[in-house]
């Protein structure tokens, strides 16, 4: 009857949307899996990428300690090794810059005695690793000495520290600075530690009963209260104003603006001018 198909007619439309509501339920979890999966083959793709170019600047880092070792005489083995013992501490670019550095000086020093190279790699040494010691300053603080103060220790990292203080005992060449090696390869922060850093809570480990987690929070100072003449001068800022003076001097650095672009390199806030005028 006309009822019937009418009923008929009703039941097979809402079965039609039915079966278009779970086509299209099938439709889209396809759409999604060919999204999640062309990210993920994409971030795959990023990894290789972030791998290839790790392994690449190691190999050069590798090449550049090979080649600058060769051209150095024995004193400045540890040295060089402070170079690169951490990325943050001189970058791939800045050690190909050192290396032009010391293959322009072997040449043009040739037949004039061995290993030229050693002034420059003194040299570095020296402005890389006063350098650090600003920028740890600038970034965690400092103590009432001026002396960089170091971000607390976890208890992760101290149990990695122990581990890695057994692995590189104490008369090894260059022990702290395979101590910072092993502790920063564990990942187990941001941020990296210097072999100073793990020569010193190592030293608080080994005389307190109890292991400290960093230098106290207590022995920071607020510098912006301490004031000298000049009140717009810290007295950290001094301290590292002259240390810089006594750093990088005149006989070593003849160019004057590089000089000072190199002192207020240590100085927080404070450029050039500010330090050559104070």
């Amino acid at each position: 009857t006309e009822k019937e198909n009418k009923l008929a007619l009703l039941r097979l439309q809402k079965q039609q949307r039915k079966e278009k509501i779970i086509q299209d339920k099938l439709k889209a979890k396809e759409v999604e899996a060919e999204r999640k999966a062309r990210s993920v083959a994409r971030e795959e793709i990023i990894q290789k990428e972030k791998e290839k170019s790790k392994l690449m600047i190691e190999l050069r880092r590798k090449e550049a300690r090979t080649q600058l070792l060769g051209l150095t005489s024995p004193e400045c083995v540890e040295k060089v090794d402070f170079l690169f013992s951490n990325p943050s501490i001189c970058s791939v670019d800045q050690l190909d810059t050192i290396l032009e550095k010391v293959l322009e000086l072997c040449k043009k020093s040739e037949g004039n005695g061995p290993f030229p190279a050693d002034k420059i790699v003194k040299l570095e040494h020296k402005r890389l690793s006063l350098q650090y010691e600003a920028k740890m300053m600038l970034k965690f603080g400092s103590s009432g000495t001026g002396r960089a103060v170091s971000r607390p220790w976890t208890s992760d990292e101290i149990s990695v520290l122990t581990k890695a203080a057994k692995k590189f005992p104490g008369g090894i060449r260059n022990r702290w600075i395979q101590v910072a090696n092993y502790v920063n390869a564990q990942g187990l922060t941001s941020h990296s530690r210097s072999p100073d850093e793990c020569a010193e809570q190592a030293l608080c480990a080994k005389n307190s009963p109890v292991l400290r987690t960093g230098l106290s929070e207590k022995i920071r100072s607020d510098d912006s209260k301490v004031t000298l003449d000049d009140p717009d001068w810290t007295m950290v800022q001094q301290q590292q104003l002259e240390k810089g003076l006594q750093a990088f001097k005149i006989s070593d650095y003849p160019n004057v603006k590089e000089r000072w672009g190199l002192i207020a390199s240590l100085v927080p806030h404070k450029s050039a001018k500010d330090c050559a005028k104070r």
